[in-house]
């Protein structure tokens, strides 16, 4: 049978439309008259990106709204725009493109009021009424201005951050802006998820709805995340903004992991050793950070030795062989976790400074180089490996890194474990002058972060009963018990944490035990994880099993 031309043409299209994969737009603002340089948009649309890396299989477009092109919104399943500049100009052929969309759309953010008031209410049966703001008037038990504090989502309760700055204590920290919107009734609109007022009883706003396929976020949720923020609930949201299904199902176990951190030669043995066996009594599979090589080159310790290697330290090298007897993972944390014989900032001592960022001048190194940093790699995976362990991934000292460094990371390990900080991108391996890096964390797992790591998250934090330099909120074990409760509701959520294993001395000297070796508060923290379905997962098997791809290369459109 003869096949006319013009229906072998539309089955060529139609295989081709089989195999091209899945995309998501995001549009930011870059605003490009701004003096200075504006780029916060461009790293929320960074923040993003590492988010939709939990669904590799989509290609990403990342573009300045400013650049946006006329039916440029059918392209992809979904198409996000991140509202940040306040009243940005936006493109007439977005506004009318977003209001006429059958595809997915997703607006977050600042500017939904340049959309007409009649389009506002067919899209959502909304009014827009304005931008809550600060209620100086009616403060918290704290003394903190109140604001739309608590977001309500799927019955949990979420929390956004506003604190005062240590340094400047007249200045109170928080992305306290909310777009407000008046509804109708509607059979179409619904509500996901409702903003809570901790001043006013009573008094909520929306957050986040969605009617037809059009999705209205009151904000853009990547500003002072926490592990208690709003920020997890657009995270969860993306499964049904993408039309995706969670890789873990109803009734499946959610996994968790207990990482034992800053694990190096120097350490009291009882402590390891504590960790361990209360962790073998357990049944728990747990992971252990190691420092291969320790050092405290300006003698601040006042010890006989300043230095101690894992591959030369026997009984270093026979904790480890007792703690994978007990199903413990490795993770290779650095080679020294500080640098050289100077210090950067605190006291140069293994675990107390960075490695590979130069936290003095909040910039990379000097003089660094892709060799110089994979030998550093190459060092430590061998002092592991002569101490008898083997590394399952790489976690970054104190997560701070330059581009160059995090990229060497993703190449040099299949896996990357707890968190990043990130740049908009630039011309080069160095950071924009005088933009300090942005933090971010992740609820699931990720096939491709901007630097193209697969990161194992870190998302309920650590016990840290006490303040430091680098510590400004104290957390507690109920603190880390709340946040799994709450993080249970989240689909493909994990309960990742890690404790010192310092934590095993006494609440006098800063750990969690009434007398040393006391395990039970770090018992109890294992069990309420499991209380809440959480698996403790073997890192080193789970690894193996999940080498999904890395998601494509994204597309960029330059502003």
């Amino acid at each position: 049978m003869r096949i006319p031309l013009v229906a072998l043409a539309l089955l060529a299209a139609s295989a081709r439309a089989a195999e091209a994969p899945k995309c998501a737009q995001i549009y930011y603002d870059s605003v490009p008259a701004a003096s200075p340089r504006y780029l916060h948009g461009r790293v929320h649309a960074l923040q993003l990106q590492n988010l939709l890396g939990h669904f590799p299989h989509i290609q990403q477009f990342v573009i300045p709204v400013e650049r946006y092109e006329k039916g440029q919104l059918g392209r992809c399943a979904a198409s996000f725009y991140l509202g940040t500049y306040f009243d940005n100009a936006l493109p007439p052929d977005f506004l009318a493109d977003f209001a006429a969309s059958t595809r997915t759309v997703v607006w977050a953010g600042y500017n939904v009021w340049k959309l007409p008031a009649a389009d506002l209410d067919r899209l959502w049966s909304a009014r827009y009424r304005g931008l809550s703001g600060l209620d100086a008037e009616v403060r918290d038990g704290a003394g903190r201005p109140t604001f739309y504090r608590f977001i309500d989502y799927k019955k949990r309760t979420f929390e956004k951050y506003g604190e005062f700055d240590r340094s400047s204590p007249e200045r109170f920290n928080s992305s306290y802006e909310l777009v407000l919107l008046d509804l109708r009734r509607s059979t179409t609109t619904v509500v996901v998820a409702w903003a809570r007022h901790d001043g006013r009883p009573g008094e909520r706003t929306p957050y986040a709805l969605t009617g037809g396929g059009r999705w209205f976020v009151a904000d853009s949720p990547f500003s002072h995340i926490t592990e208690e923020d709003r920020y997890l609930v657009f995270a969860d949201l993306l499964f049904d903004m993408l039309g995706e299904a969670p890789r873990r199902g109803p009734g499946e176990k959610k996994p968790a992991h207990f990482r034992v951190e800053d694990v190096h030669p120097g350490l009291p043995s009882w402590q390891l050793y504590g960790m361990a066996d209360m962790l073998a009594a357990a049944g728990a599979p747990f992971s252990v950070s190691v420092i291969p090589m320790w050092v405290d080159p300006l003698g601040v310790l006042r010890l006989p030795r300043r230095w101690r290697l894992a591959a030369d330290d026997a009984a270093f090298s026979d904790f480890l062989g007792y703690a994978a007897e007990r199903k413990a993972s490795f993770i290779l944390h650095g080679l020294t976790h500080q640098r050289g014989f100077s210090r950067n900032p605190f006291t140069g001592i293994s675990g107390d400074d960075f490695e590979f960022w130069d936290r003095e001048r909040n910039r990379p190194l000097d003089g660094e180089t892709d060799a110089g940093i994979e030998s550093r790699v190459a060092d430590a995976r061998a002092l592991l490996t002569a101490a008898g362990a083997e590394a399952s991934a790489w976690e970054t000292p104190h997560y701070q890194a330059s581009p160059r460094a995090y990229r060497v990371f993703a190449r040099s390990f299949d896996w990357n474990v707890g968190r990043a900080v990130y740049f908009p991108p630039s011309e080069g391996d160095r950071p924009p002058e005088g933009l300090l890096p942005t933090g971010q964390f992740y609820p699931y797992e990720i096939y491709g972060d901007a630097y193209g790591q697969r990161v194992i998250p870190e998302n309920v934090g650590n016990a840290q009963p006490y303040m430091n330099e680098q510590v400004h909120k104290s957390v507690t074990i109920d603190d880390m018990i709340r946040t799994m409760r709450r993080n249970s509701v989240l689909r493909d959520s994990w309960a990742s944490f890690f404790v010192h294993p310092s934590m095993l001395d006494t609440t006098a000297l800063g750990g969690t035990a009434r007398r040393p070796g006391d395990a039970r508060e770090l018992a109890r923290l294992v069990r309420a994880a499991r209380d809440g379905g959480y698996e403790f997962v073997s890192l080193s098997d789970w690894t193996r099993r999940n080498l999904l791809p890395i998601r494509p290369e994204p597309v960029e459109v330059s502003p």
